[in-house]
């Protein structure tokens, strides 16, 4: 079965804004914690930031600014942070 979802429709089921629901999509594409999905590129997806985007420590909460593509180490408890 094969169900499909856009942008707009998840941020209105979410109460989150389009622009946080595609970056909370584009972290989650890239971290693998999402599977089986693919991405179809239309007027209503954001491209992705060219800057640093506020990620959340996986290990113990904290939050930190990580350029897309790198990683970088979480300055509480040393976990690796990417985005």
């Amino acid at each position: 079965m094969q169900s499909e979802l856009n942008v707009n429709h998840l941020s209105t089921m979410t109460g989150l804004s389009v622009d946080d629901v595609a970056q909370d999509l584009r972290y989650m594409l890239m971290t693998g914690r999402l599977v089986h999905v693919t991405g179809k590129s239309d007027s209503q997806t954001a491209a992705a930031p060219s800057g640093p985007v506020t990620v959340q420590c996986g290990s113990c909460g904290a939050s930190d600014s990580v350029v897309p593509g790198k990683s970088k180490t979480c300055e509480y408890c040393g976990s690796t942070l990417t985005a």
